[in-house]
């Protein structure tokens, strides 16, 4: 938690303008971060394999105290290219999920406890929209995938530069 603190820290810091020198006061390891991006990814894959596929990720990938997951289900999508489209990216958020959890070993978290209602909900209700439901349509299924990336895209561009062993950026 506490590195999870930090990791957010150094992301708002990175927005605000706070000297990368500052953030890196806090003594973030390249496991810290890459603790953070499992977390990120784990969120990512299970949205997107609930919307094709109506389960979650499977028991071997999710670590040996997973949190339960609330929420999602199968989109009847309409659009084969948005559907094939979504097949697409659930595969490429679990191969994230497999990747890290192979370079983090034994260190890797589990998958924490994710509620998709509540999550979507106070999205919702930030927006000044009553109700929102991502697994509802295409549409709304891109618009929830969305806010995702947006904060993986922030999250990672934040902590990159923090990274110490820099082959991992490549």
């Amino acid at each position: 938690r506490e590195s999870l603190k930090t990791l957010a820290f150094t992301g708002l810091s990175a927005t605000a303008g706070v000297s990368q020198a500052l953030a890196q006061t806090a003594e973030i390891k390249d496991e810290d971060i890459f603790q953070f991006a499992l977390n990120l990814e784990y969120m990512e894959a299970e949205y997107y394999l609930r919307a094709t596929t109506g389960k979650g990720i499977d028991a071997a990938d999710v670590g040996s105290n997973p949190g339960d997951v609330k929420g999602g289900r199968e989109v009847s999508f309409q659009s084969k290219a948005i559907r094939e489209f979504a097949d697409e990216l659930a595969q490429n958020e679990l191969a994230h999920v497999r990747f890290y959890r192979k370079t983090l070993g034994n260190q890797a978290v589990s998958r924490p406890a994710i509620d998709f209602e509540a999550g979507f909900a106070a999205a919702a209700k930030g927006a000044g929209l009553p109700e929102f439901d991502p697994f509802a349509n295409d549409m709304n299924f891109l618009l929830g995938g969305m806010l995702f990336e947006d904060v993986g895209v922030t999250a990672y561009a934040g902590a990159a530069p923090l990274i110490k062993k820099k082959e991992f950026l490549e």
